[in-house]
């Protein structure tokens, strides 16, 4: 099956997320009120995705804020990536994090996740 791109487009509560093959990027502020009904379609996307991916997939999070309920959604998404990176698999998956000089909390939420996960994060900061 062909994979086509998934995108939507930022709004004042919720992120753009753009996915194409090899690259995912989740970049804004997420604090939707509803953000498991949010991110669904994200993670069946992802999960058709796996099936077929390219060698490498580079996956960036870049967030300007995020409330506790989207971070859970958020770890959700990655735990399936950090999944299937750390399986019997060929392809490879980089995970990017990046963060606003300053943002501690966006740091730490970082740190957080990837320690959860078992995978290693690249830390990129941003001005």
């Amino acid at each position: 099956m062909q994979i086509v791109e998934f995108l939507i487009e930022e709004f004042e509560k919720t992120p753009r997320i753009h996915l194409t093959k090899g690259t995912f990027l989740i970049r804004g502020r997420s604090i939707s009120e509803y953000p498991k009904k949010f991110y669904e379609p994200v993670e069946d996307w992802i999960i058709e995705y796996l099936m077929n991916p390219p060698p490498v997939t580079e996956v960036t999070i870049e967030l300007e804020y995020c409330n506790t309920a989207s971070s859970k959604s958020i770890f959700d998404i990655l735990k399936i990536l950090a999944a299937y990176q750390n399986g019997e698999n060929n392809a490879e998956i980089i995970f990017i994090w990046c963060y606003e000089h300053g943002d501690d909390e966006i740091l730490v939420l970082g740190e957080f996740i990837e320690s959860k996960l078992k995978v290693i994060f690249n830390y990129k900061e941003i001005s």
